[in-house]
């Protein structure tokens, strides 16, 4: 053995507090991640369509990741300077079901009638809001949000 050989250097008491709150990090991230996540993309091609009965409407792709251990129902709502309804593919509800652990892809349809403010508009701010509609009490964390464009018909 070798004469003056310490296990507790200075070196060694640090790596071992770096690493023990690298730990301790890791374990508190994991406990105050969100259940839900999501985003909202726009169909870039074309930014919108004009319907034959003089609408606008903008298609988006929307992902949603369920991270909780069961299967939830989430409620799309939208916030917007200007009137706008909301349809997703393949239902008549604005509610869907994604699978515990894992993740939905979903088209969401963004419509304005002609001749309102968002129709007319450029571009109009619009807010897509997710819920998780299980419990008579929802944490905050489980009401999301994502902003994006409504892209309209600009008059000349």
């Amino acid at each position: 053995m070798q004469e003056g050989f310490h296990i507790l250097r200075a070196r060694t008491i640090v790596y071992s507090v770096l690493w023990l709150g690298i730990g301790i990090g890791l374990v508190v991230a994991l406990f105050l991640r969100a259940n839900l996540d999501a985003s909202i993309t726009p169909v870039r091609n074309p930014p919108y369509v004009i319907l034959s009965n003089g609408d606008i409407r903008n298609s988006f792709d929307m992902r949603l990741r369920n991270k909780h251990g069961e299967d939830r129902w989430f409620t799309v709502s939208a916030t917007a300077g200007g009137d706008v309804t909301l349809a997703l593919e393949g239902t008549d509800e604005l509610r869907v079901l994604v699978k515990a652990s894992d993740t939905l892809v979903q088209r969401l349809y963004v419509t304005a009638k002609a001749g309102t403010v968002a129709a007319k508009a450029h571009h109009l701010p619009l807010r897509i809001w997710i819920t998780d509609v299980e419990g008579p009490d929802i944490p905050k964390a489980e009401r999301i949000y994502k902003d994006t464009i409504f892209n309209g018909a600009e008059e000349d």
